[in-house]
């Protein structure tokens, strides 16, 4: 009687140590219906449903293993077994476990050979934050932007850092195109039960290319309960696409409103510094090809902001200096490229002098908040005053070539760890802060489309952040 006694108050300690990690949905789900059965030298033997015994054993075996180590230190494992059965051998225990679909994936795609410039930097955190902490940092996370930003990049770098980092980790890896060939498959060969444990039951779920949902009825339905099973079961679930949630009109409403439920977060285009900074990396990767910065900088400033074209053209110069034994030179650069990705310079000529400056933001920036520009320079500290000189401080850094101490400069001479200051400030808000996610993007997104300026409101004037 002791012994059932001493076991039913360490199962309720882990029991309310689950309560506290998961949400509700989460617990009910998958650890209510958990019981313990009997401690075994230092292995406590739970009971678990034939059905949910493996995946909760995959998926949550180490926080149960935690969990019964907090409540009782002499537990060193925790050992599932399916009702009615005795305890497995050990060894057997990860029998079963289903392989994830990351072999597939390229190895060059991970967060070292991501390049990171403006467009992308908060994209890259986002990426960055939910791989260190998978399920739990923003989910789903949707990476949108057009078409050679480097979506697909970080997705994949997700997948190779939780597979690195845990080993055990189910992850699947796909693009909408295989998801809907894997769909109709399994309806016209009658095995809807596999597919959905395929994408239903894994750590990580990554989906590429959302946009080709559109449209598409059934499917979207089917991936709409995929994405509700998946995050309601803790796992991690990131998705690419070409644009916003927002503006997929043929979505179905339900999965378009749950998507924009999670962090959307866009990627603009490489500007030419980030260009070139791609370039070298690429360059890096053969040690034999030696390209200078004229050189990279010639051919990034005929090349577009694709990052597949950028690679394409660099590998159409290497090939054709080692294929004619020639050099490779600015003039080679011009004689191999420009017939073949001419007509670009006006355009990148433009994007340099179309560099908004800090004039034009500080203005913008002003008139949201119905602020004079003239106050961004005075000593005033009042809190909506400060939050939105700190967004012009932000935007300034994200969206010119200036140097921390111009930038100061211009907001009252200030010092330049002020404007340091406020750009982690800002960068760390976008993170957690929704509507100055949404603030900043809008007026970063009248910089790059070169929309004229809205009025706004006055009762919905943005107002500074609780604890800004």
């Amino acid at each position: 009687m002791e012994g059932d006694r001493n076991l039913e108050e360490t199962w309720a300690r882990i029991q309310e140590h689950l309560r506290a990690t998961f949400s509700d949905s989460v617990y009910e789900a998958w650890f209510s219906a958990l019981r313990p059965v009997e401690v075994r030298g230092n292995a406590l033997v739970v009971e678990a449903p034939p059905r949910t015994r493996d995946w909760v054993g995959r998926r949550f075996g180490s926080v149960l293993t935690a969990a019964a180590g907090g409540a009782d230190p002499s537990l060193r494992r925790v050992e599932l077994v399916a009702e009615g059965q005795r305890l497995e051998p050990t060894h057997d225990r990860d029998a079963g476990r289903h392989a994830d679909s990351l072999p597939s994936l390229r190895i060059k795609h991970s967060f070292s050979t991501f390049v990171i410039g403006p467009g992308s930097r908060f994209a890259h955190a986002a990426a960055l934050a939910v791989a260190e902490m998978p399920g739990q940092a923003y989910n789903p996370l949707i990476l949108f932007g057009p078409a050679g930003v480097g979506k697909t990049h970080l997705l994949q770098a997700i997948g190779t850092y939780v597979r690195d980092n845990d080993p055990a980790a189910s992850i699947h890896y796909a693009t909408v195109e295989t998801f809907t060939n894997n769909f109709t498959s399994a309806l016209r060969t009658d095995t809807i039960h596999s597919f959905k444990r395929t994408y239903r039951q894994c750590d990580l779920l990554l989906l590429d290319d959302v946009q080709f949902l559109d449209g598409k009825t059934r499917t979207a339905e089917e991936f709409f309960h995929t994405l509700d099973c998946a995050t309601t079961a803790g796992a991690q679930v990131v998705l690419t696409v070409d644009r916003h949630p927002s503006k997929l009109p043929l979505l179905e409403s339900r999965l378009r409103e749950r998507l924009q439920g999670g962090l959307a977060v866009d990627i603009h285009p490489a500007d030419r510094l980030t260009r070139i900074a791609i370039l070298r990396k690429l360059a890096a990767q053969n040690p034999s090809l030696e390209l200078d910065g004229d050189i990279l900088n010639s051919v990034a400033s005929k090349i577009g902001p694709n990052v597949h074209v950028l690679a394409g053209a660099l590998t159409r110069l290497t090939a054709y200096a080692s294929l004619t034994g020639s050099k490779v030179t600015i003039s080679l650069v011009e004689e191999v490229l420009t017939n073949l990705y001419g007509g670009n310079e006006d355009q990148h000529r433009h994007e340099r002098s179309s560099q908004p400056t800090v004039n034009q933001i500080q203005t913008k920036a002003a008139a949201a908040f119905d602020l004079d520009q003239t106050q961004f320079i005075s000593p005033g500290r009042g809190r909506r005053l400060v939050y939105a000189r700190q967004i012009a401080m932000y935007l300034c850094r994200e969206l010119t070539t200036l140097s921390l101490p111009a930038i100061a400069d211009q907001f009252g001479g200030r010092d330049h760890t002020t404007v340091l200051h406020a750009h982690r400030k800002i960068k760390n808000l976008i993170l957690t802060d929704e509507s100055t996610r949404e603030l900043v993007s809008s007026l970063a997104t009248s910089f790059t489309h070169a929309r004229q300026p809205t009025s706004q409101d006055p009762q919905k004037l943005p107002q500074a952040p609780p604890g800004q």
